[in-house]
């Protein structure tokens, strides 16, 4: 993705594949270039976030963080995939700036 440019627009049509490499669109996967590890709160903008936003959301645990263009319940989730509900609250917080 590196020569993706500011303001480049993106083709429909396309498939969001989180945590795992394709090889062909929609496809193509292999079991040993899947991502290990946890993901949470997965969420895109159709803007970029500043400084002061990305503090807010990860410092105010009642705060719901959804992302404008696909929020996390938008994602649909593998049979294979265990859901946990972690909390925020439990993180160290972000020093201002």
């Amino acid at each position: 993705m590196d020569n993706i440019k500011t303001g480049e627009k993106f083709k429909a049509g396309g498939i969001w594949v989180i945590g795992q490499d394709q090889d062909s669109l929609g496809g193509g996967f292999q079991t040993a270039d899947s991502y290990k590890g946890i993901l949470t709160e997965v969420n895109i903008w159709n803007k970029v976030l500043g400084s002061n936003e990305i503090k807010r959301f990860a410092n105010d645990c009642g705060l719901p963080m959804q992302g404008n263009y696909k929020a996390y319940s938008d994602f649909a989730i593998s049979s294979a995939t265990e859901l946990i509900k972690p909390s925020c609250c439990h993180l160290t917080a972000l020093p201002e700036a």
